[in-house]
């Protein structure tokens, strides 16, 4: 994720930047780390039934906080079936039964 993250900001056509009022972004950056991010922590839903969050955070390139805020929001939009353990710092899936 870090080196696409790179390679995005340092190509001139995907790492264009839009600059409004004091705030500056890059919007093809964003959207990439964002889908990237659903793609990987679905792999990881359908592979594993309970899922460290510490090594999820690491995954996504998020730090602690902002992995389980991001969690928090798919279980509130209802794109995920899951529960958050803070004690012991895991997700669990939900089983999912066809």
């Amino acid at each position: 994720m870090r080196e696409c993250e790179e390679v995005i900001l340092n190509d001139p056509f995907l790492g264009k930047r839009v600059e409004e009022s004091n705030f500056s972004t890059v919007p093809l950056r964003d959207e990439f780390l964002e889908n990237a991010r659903l793609f990987i922590f679905e792999t990881y839903c359908r592979i594993h039934q309970r899922i460290d969050m510490a090594v999820l955070a690491e995954k996504l390139n998020l730090n602690y906080e902002e992995a389980e805020r991001w969690i928090v929001n798919l279980i509130r939009s209802s794109k995920l079936d899951a529960k958050i353990n803070s004690q012991t710092g895991t997700v669990i899936m939900e089983p999912n039964h066809p």
